[in-house]
């Protein structure tokens, strides 16, 4: 079985603006095969007397096996059945706070991590929490090789979990890795008991299938909602937690979280209009959220945190391979129009780095719409403007990469540059993108942020280890930036490692790897009796149900 990557979880970012009956037939099949869009049936299954919060969806998990979860849903659903070893704060930015593990020491080398559990932690069946369970999650989640296990990769190994005692668990890294406790938040804990008591046959030997069919219809989590149901492409109901060992918000706290999944649009907003439904996903279009927002019993969240957007530039083949050409092309950028027309509400991104994300810099050179400068720099490369022709490649049916490919093409097309904008579906953009040669020349790309650390951007889009993934969309290689990236990720030095940062920054502007556009907006519905949510930039984390209240 393949190990998962990052790129599973940026999958499915791309179909943010597309048509949203399209997106979630992409997803996971047909619509209408799965879940009821008759809103006054749907109203029914769930408990209007106000202790149900309603979170319709468009689309569906592919598992709720927190070994596996691999997109926003699936990370929501995780760590509201499922605690991690420590969490993230409802707040922007967001900062790491104790989970199952209340406190946590780190060796003088930086790679030995001590950590001390909550003493009154319990699965949902009443089992305590206990040392042997991390062992036993650490070990299962590296030998599965799914969901957010390549956050470990090369850094942790299924035995390097030690139960010191009871609630004593030690970790030891392979080698030390600056991002680490930001990375805590995904190490989701599960009662060993009840997973080994139900394996099958599977792919890992005495461990079978280590329990996942079993946990596709029931949980094995100490998290603030346990399952009461799973109807796989329907809905999922979780039921509230009473002996949760975290802390409740003061207030009406919701007793059921109930996700109807696989909605048309049509379907959303209905419920949200007549109160059947209380929360959207963040994956309709601008004009339904719009469409939403003029509703009085309505709010919408639409806040710049985490989402960068990027077109990448293929720098190994002709004529991107010339830097000149690739500054051209960011100078020649419209971005007012991008940011006021395509992009709407969006922040400028001015390198690779969102600016509220830790270690961002702007004393980097910063690219602005300037045509004579473009020209110049044509001047000095080795091509002739006549003789140069790109191709952007967008996403099939993603209206927002098609409107910035028809912007980029009214402004390089008098340049001379024959511009063609070309659609193809994802699958084939991530299959060309694993050889530099058949990669495409530009294409555009959300990237999601999972931990709270710049390397989860830096390392992934800009090492070249990376080279034959759609995550270097630029098949960029340089030794300087590989040398500063392991040393930023390898050290627990805070001023080294701003210090390398700032410097890739500089270099990745200088050098135009891409265009840096925006950092974009995201955006979610919801009902204006819902108090608590705060939209803090990590994707799968900004939903966290137990901290939600309903208004008296």
């Amino acid at each position: 079985m393949p190990p998962q990557t990052k790129g599973d979880w940026e999958r499915r970012k791309f179909l943010k603006t597309s048509g949203a009956v399209g997106a979630a037939t992409l997803f996971s099949g047909h619509v209408g095969a799965y879940g009821s869009n008759d809103t006054n049936a749907l109203a029914q299954q769930s408990d209007q007397s106000g202790t149900d919060l309603v979170y319709a969806t468009i689309v569906a998990p592919s598992s709720i096996d927190p070994m596996k979860s691999g997109d926003e849903l699936e990370g929501i659903i995780s760590h509201t059945l499922y605690d991690g070893l420590a969490g993230y704060s409802n707040s922007f930015p967001p900062e790491v706070e104790p989970g199952l593990a209340q406190d946590w020491q780190v060796s003088d080398d930086g790679k030995t991590y001590t950590l001390t559990l909550q003493d009154d932690a319990q699965f949902h069946n009443g089992d305590p929490v206990t040392a042997e369970d991390v062992v036993f999650s650490v070990e299962r989640m590296m030998r599965m090789q799914r969901g957010p296990s390549w956050m470990w990769d090369g850094v942790l190994t299924p035995d390097s979990a030690t139960a010191v005692d009871e609630t004593t668990v030690e970790l030891s890294l392979q080698k030390v890795y600056a991002p680490f406790v930001s990375t805590l938040p995904w190490m989701f804990v599960v009662n060993r008991n009840q997973v080994t008591a139900n394996e099958q046959d599977g792919d890992f030997g005495d461990h079978g299938d280590y329990g996942t069919q079993w946990l596709e219809q029931n949980d094995a989590g100490s998290g603030p909602y346990s399952l009461q149901n799973h109807q796989t492409g329907q809905r999922i109901v979780m039921n509230k937690h009473g002996d949760w060992w975290g802390q409740w918000p003061d207030g009406n706290t919701y007793e059921r979280v109930v996700a109807q999944l696989q909605m048309e649009v049509s379907t959303i907003t209905g419920m949200m209009k007549n109160g059947q439904a209380d929360m959207t996903d963040g994956w309709l279009s601008v004009d339904t959220y719009q469409q939403l927002g003029n509703n009085s019993n309505i709010s919408v969240s639409d806040e710049v945190t985490f989402a960068p957007f990027f077109v990448f530039m293929n720098t190994q083949v002709e004529p991107l391979d010339d830097i000149n050409v690739r500054k051209a092309l960011a100078y020649a950028l419209d971005y007012d129009t991008a940011l006021s027309d395509v992009f709407v509400g969006a922040e400028k991104m001015v390198g690779p780095l969102p600016s509220a994300m830790q270690y961002s810099t702007d004393d980097i050179p910063s690219y602005t719409q300037n045509m004579e400068q473009a020209r110049q720099q044509l001047q000095q490369s080795d091509y002739n403007p006549n003789d140069i022709s790109i191709t952007y490649t967008y996403v099939s049916g993603l209206t927002t990469e098609r409107n910035l490919g028809l912007l980029m093409q009214s402004n390089y097309n008098p340049l001379g540059i024959d511009f063609e904008v070309r659609k193809a579906p994802w699958t084939s953009i991530v299959s060309q993108s694993s050889n530099i040669q058949s990669s495409p020349q530009m294409f555009p790309l959300w990237s999601l942020i999972q931990y709270a650390d710049p390397d989860a951007l830096l390392y992934n889009m800009w090492h070249s280890s990376n080279t034959n993934t759609y995550n270097n969309g630029s098949k960029y290689e340089n030794d300087q930036v590989d040398e500063l990236l392991t040393q930023a990720r390898t050290t627990l030095d805070d001023q080294t490692r701003q210090q390398a940062y700032t410097k890739v920054q500089q270099i990745l502007a200088e050098d135009a790897a891409a265009l840096f556009v925006c950092n974009d907006v995201s955006r979610w519905a919801f009902n204006n009796r819902v108090r608590g949510f705060t939209n803090n930039g990590i994707n799968g984390y900004t939903h966290q149900f137990e901290r939600y209240t309903e208004k008296q």
